[in-house]
């Protein structure tokens, strides 16, 4: 798993909210045929679900229509501002799994669950945001007018796509494009605002990403950030029983008093097995021998020398604790530690840290040979059949390919032609840049085979159906690039800052009633209706 430094809540918002602008899915949309896992975003874009809340028109209000605030020269009117604050708010809640506020209550009488300052409210905290997001916007349009970067082709036919899937929606509900924005982002708010929010962020984003990719550190930095926290980057082999400090036989009735007594004596138990097997640990045998006296009771099937046995393993495998223990620098080999957790106490004999040097990304084609969703049979599953035939279509266009000059170009072309995945069919079947994990198990597998090579060909079967593969490139290492990653996500939020704090703004006394539309009625299940 990737490791990142921390981002700012704003910072990370807008990060969010420009990855949004160039095309990611709203989170509840799944993909049809694409072997990607499932990691949406919050939408920035009104919602369309025509099931959603009625289209109400919002009452106007010609204050709405005033500038809020100037940045650098730019203005902002408050149903530009309402926009972005709306955007903000999408954000916070997401992060927070829709836990982050009560939304049949105003804002402004609710601590915010995170990122707030003493004393804010979640409006203070939106409403500080908001300012600071939008000077980042405009700092870096104005910075991407200066570099000579403007919107191609491209990005002009996904903003007019973006607004198209408004309008559309806005047909299926019966409404008019400005009604449905309105509704969402409140009075003022159109299409033509839409459309200019989404060309800002278009924009910001091209900025953003030329600036972080031009970002390079020598191989002095990259060791020196690695130094500083080599558990994040490393992957070590050692041996590891944790013994269970779990009370049990505690009766229902069982007083508080009599269930912290019971869990103090279960972890002293678990405590004094742990520092015997500790001291008896030398070296490996003895450490499968203490292991198999100290086996789990409840697991028949404990083996104690492979389940005992981590190898390349990272800092997600074990507690915070005993990574802090495993990957410290002054570790050597044969060191014994006792570690106490959350419910037991873990006994870890150390062998050797490392840095990981497997593959940290892969640029992948294939070509999907798809299921028919409608050949399942009752649990829903393709029938066996089916499975045979797409097998065989999948089969029979390998060969062709194989039967060729077997280059990427020739596989490309037959992706473009036969491909079932609308998500890179038309990009001749490439994802780039595919990290571990991002890709459903079997197509993961296939990428991240440790004998994995460029030029690479196969076949492998998923839920979606039968996929070639072609293994196009194999990107850097994962210490190395994870590395790099973190350097530039530390240089990217202090940019992100340095534009909100340098930026000429001149923020006016402005109506705010919008938050207060927010406002939701509480269905009878105590939920909010919209």
């Amino acid at each position: 798993m990737k490791k990142m430094s921390k981002m700012s809540a704003v910072a990370l918002a807008l990060v969010l909210l420009l990855s949004l602008a160039v095309g990611c899915k709203p989170i509840d949309e799944k993909p049809s045929a694409s072997p990607t896992t499932t990691t949406g975003e919050p939408s920035t874009s009104p919602n369309t679900d025509s099931s959603a809340q009625p289209i109400v028109t919002p009452t106007p209000n010609a204050r709405f229509d005033e500038v809020a605030l100037t940045v650098d020269g730019v203005e902002i009117k408050v149903s530009e501002y309402n926009y972005y604050y709306r955007s903000m708010l999408e954000n916070y809640l997401s992060s927070t799994y829709n836990m982050g506020a009560d939304m049949t209550k105003s804002l402004k009488d609710q601590a915010p669950m995170m990122g707030g300052q003493e004393g804010e409210t979640v409006d203070d905290m939106l409403h500080r945001e908001t300012i600071d997001q939008i000077k980042m916007v405009i700092g870096m349009c104005k910075a991407a007018e200066k570099a000579g970067i403007v919107l191609d082709e491209a990005d002009n036919e996904n903003v007019a796509a973006s607004i198209k899937s408004v309008e559309d929606a806005a047909k299926e509900n019966n409404a008019t494009a400005n009604d449905l924005i309105s509704n969402y982002y409140g009075y003022g708010t159109n299409v033509e605002l839409l459309k200019r929010s989404y060309e800002r962020m278009m924009l910001a984003n091209k900025y953003y990403e030329k600036y972080r990719n031009d970002l390079q550190y020598t191989d002095a930095e990259i060791e020196a950030e690695y130094a500083k926290s080599p558990s994040q980057y490393a992957i070590a082999d050692f041996r590891m029983l944790t013994i269970d400090g779990s009370a049990t036989g505690l009766a229902e009735t069982a007083t508080d008093e009599e269930k912290t007594a019971a869990t103090e004596q279960a972890m002293s138990a678990a405590k004094a097995k742990a520092d015997a097997m500790q001291a008896s640990a030398k070296d490996e045998a003895s450490f499968i021998a203490q292991a198999t006296i100290n086996k789990p009771a409840d697991d028949a099937d404990f083996n104690p020398d492979a389940d005992t046995k981590y190898v390349g393993a990272d800092a997600a495998a074990m507690s915070e604790e005993a990574a802090l223990w495993v990957f410290d620098a002054a570790r050597k080999a044969g060191d014994c530690a006792v570690i106490k957790e959350s419910t037991g106490y873990s006994v870890i004999l150390f062998s050797k840290a490392y840095k990981n040097e497997q593959v940290y990304s892969v640029d992948v084609r294939h070509i999907l040979c798809a299921y028919d969703e409608t050949k399942v049979d009752e649990a829903g599953l393709p029938l066996e059949d089916h499975v045979k035939e797409v097998k065989a279509a999948a089969e029979k266009l390998y060969n062709e390919y194989l039967a060729g000059d077997k280059s990427e170009d020739s596989f490309a072309a037959l992706a473009k032609a036969n491909s079932g995945d609308p998500g890179s069919k038309d990009n001749g079947g490439l994802y780039q840049g595919v990290q571990r994990g991002q890709m459903v198990t079997a197509f993961n597998d296939w990428c991240f085979d440790p004998a994995r090579k460029v030029g690479d060909s196969g076949i492998v079967a998923t839920d979606f159906g039968y996929h070639i593969m072609y293994m196009s490139k194999l990107n850097g290492t994962f210490w190395k690039e994870s590395v790099v990653e973190a350097l530039r996500n530390g240089r990217m939020e202090t940019y992100l800052k340095e534009l909100a704090s340098g930026a000429q703004a001149e923020i006016k006394e402005f109506d705010r009633t919008f938050v207060d539309t927010l406002i939701q009625p509480a269905a009878d299940d105590g939920t909010t209706t919209g």
